[in-house]
């Protein structure tokens, strides 16, 4: 696999269109996706032991939307010495708007770590109203919605959107497990976390709540009476 820029890594040329860029990583993700190796009892990709699947992902999401793209390019003039075009009004809006999303995220994640819900609720949503095109995201709104105790459907909704963006990430699965946990529907729980960890077979947290699942469940069969 080339090596080098995120243009190199998914093959694609610097004026490829955003479906010839899908089509790359669609390709790739089919070809190089760790689950593959796994299987063979392989560790690393077969062309190279330093590629891995996360850094593909990272330059798809780069890649695939057109301000981000765009961002790279001038990123990439910079590295090579050549002089940045000056940006326009709409770009220094667009920067402005992406870091206000940024910032409302982390500050969303120390919340969530504080177990402040409603708080970070409202912070994610304030990153989901500023850069709608941000998977991680609605998965993270998903989850703060469910625990703030904000209805079922409507976390439900923004953790399936994360994974109709991006259906590769492991934690987006994961993530809407936990919703289905929170809510005690276990078995669509359950299936999430396996989801997770068929992307993913080193996700912690779909395998911590699987091994909790199959605990409780043992329990209750003991109690029950049966071997």
């Amino acid at each position: 696999m080339a090596r080098g820029t995120y243009f190199d890594l998914l093959g694609v040329s610097r004026d490829a269109t955003e479906d010839q860029i899908q089509e790359a990583y669609h390709r790739i993700a089919r070809k190089y996706h760790p689950d593959m190796y796994v299987a063979l009892g392989q560790e690393f990709f077969p062309e190279s032991d330093d590629t891995d699947f996360v850094e593909i992902t990272r330059a798809y999401n780069t890649l695939k939307d057109a301000l981000k793209r765009e961002k790279y390019k001038e990123e990439l003039k910079k590295r090579t010495g050549a002089p940045p075009e000056e940006k326009s009004e709409a770009e220094r809006a667009e920067d402005t708007r992406l870091e206000m999303a940024k910032n409302s995220y982390n500050r969303g994640m120390a919340e969530m770590k504080r177990k402040r819900f409603q708080s970070a609720r409202e912070l994610f949503q304030a990153a989901v109203n500023n850069a709608p095109e941000e998977p991680e995201y609605y998965s993270m709104l998903g989850v703060a919605t469910i625990e703030a105790g904000r209805g079922f459907s409507v976390a439900e909704m923004n953790c399936e959107k994360a994974i109709a963006m991006s259906e590769w990430n492991a934690q987006y699965h994961a993530n809407l497990g936990k919703v289905y946990l929170r809510a005690n529907i276990k078995s669509h729980a359950k299936r999430k976390f396996q989801d997770a960890l068929h992307w993913d077979p080193n996700n912690r947290d779909a395998k911590e709540a699987l091994t909790q699942l199959e605990q409780k469940k043992s329990l209750w069969d003991r109690l029950r009476g049966k071997k």
